[in-house]
């Protein structure tokens, strides 16, 4: 190798190191010249003209590169990512085989593999590649993040939190897989764990309104109300325009009987928001409130429909069938409170007043029980049983 050709080379690789492209560009087409035949300068000349996006040239200098040297694994890596990039699958496909006849545990090579099987809506084969590039080298937070977010996909929650936490065991920091996991872990029950992640995140990243939102749902499911309505409020003073946290704040202020500033979120989120499918729960209680309780059931029914899962919703059906002397329409309302949110002495303790109201004794001192279980403190209930001699 001439000492001029060297030189160029040297100066090319030291422009790349410095983010230098275009000067990159120009040492190694002038060494080149010098040595047509030079697989070493195709391959650096296509992997800055892919840097520049000047796809066409970069396949030609790589195919070049791998015509003098066919094993050349970087080569192959590289013109497969290039073909992924512009959708051209297939050749994709025929690269990254090629190089994984040289080196089948290479873990770059699997992850781009996974990511071209993810980009075709192939998720098994992701899967499968994403596991295989784990199995060579475990240190890969990015890759742990990608698997966990398949196997959440394909609903396998349990496996894709174990590689959230393996991804964030690495990589502490990041805000937005502490929200993810949160998010995992709420949706499997782990609400504790689900408010340590979110606490976390909100610390990492304090603008982001979104984690002060999460935080809120997962203390309303538990109850904790003041907590709820102190995440909720932080939220909305970041994102007064939110109409999703409007509408669970909202939320909290009917559970918690603040009927004005419930009634004034809801109007809101109906201004932001009008063809919101949820909006029906929020018609329901703002018919409730103004006193038109056939619109209010029509409303809320709708909204049961949309979301069977709603405990707000079958509470307040509950709430305006008591009312209307529907007993057996409420009990079944409340009954579905309590499969929702078991944790909810109230809802027991309405049970029992309505099994009694009814003429169901027994019925009645197993809800009371039950409530007094989760609130001892609550001495209405606590006299209900005295009275019927369970005290």
């Amino acid at each position: 190798m001439s000492q001029g050709l060297q030189e160029h080379i040297n100066l090319g690789l030291a422009f790349a190191q410095t983010h230098r492209t275009d000067d990159a560009i120009r040492e190694f087409e002038r060494a080149l010249e010098l040595a047509p035949g030079d697989g070493e300068v195709h391959f650096h000349l296509g992997v800055l003209y892919a840097a520049k996006g000047r796809h066409d040239q970069a396949v030609e200098e790589l195919d070049k590169a791998l015509a003098s040297n066919p094993m050349k694994l970087e080569a192959l890596l590289k013109l497969g990512k290039i073909h992924a990039l512009r959708g051209r699958h297939e050749e994709a496909v025929r690269a990254f085989g090629r190089a994984l006849e040289i080196s089948p545990r290479d873990p770059a090579l699997r992850n781009a593999l996974g990511d071209l099987y993810y980009r075709q809506e192939r998720v098994d084969e992701a899967v499968e590649q994403y596991r295989a590039s784990l199995d060579a080298r475990q240190d890969a937070p990015e890759i742990h993040f990608k698997l966990g977010y398949l196997l959440e996909s394909k609903g396998q929650r349990e496996e894709a939190v174990a590689e959230y936490e393996a991804a964030l065991a690495l990589n502490p920091r990041q805000a937005g897989l502490h929200g993810i996991l949160g998010k995992a872990c709420a949706a499997l029950g782990r609400d504790e764990q689900a408010i340590i992640h979110f606490l976390k995140a909100q610390e990492l990243s304090p603008a982001e309104t979104g984690f002060c939102a999460d935080l809120g749902k997962v203390y309303m499911k538990l109850g904790r109300q003041a907590q709820a309505m102190d995440a909720l409020l932080q939220a909305v003073e970041s994102a007064p325009a939110d109409a999703e946290v409007l509408r669970l704040l909202g939320r909290l202020h009917a559970e918690q009987g603040n009927r004005d500033k419930a009634m004034a979120c809801y109007k809101q989120v109906l201004a932001l928001a009008p063809e919101r499918p949820l909006n029906h729960a929020l018609l329901g209680y703002i018919h409730d409130q103004e006193g038109r309780v056939a619109e209010a059931v029509e409303e809320y029914t709708q909204a049961v429909a949309e979301d069977q899962d709603d405990v707000t919703v079958h509470d307040a059906l509950a709430n305006i069938f008591y009312r209307k002397g529907e007993y057996e329409k409420a009990l079944g309302s409340l009954k579905r409170v309590t499969e929702l949110a078991p944790q909810r002495a109230e809802a027991f303790t309405r049970i029992g007043n309505i099994c009694l109201k009814t003429g169901r004794r027994a019925d009645a001192l197993a809800a009371w029980e039950r409530a007094l279980e989760l609130d001892p403190g609550n001495q209405i209930v606590r006299n209900n049983l005295k009275v019927l001699g369970k005290g």
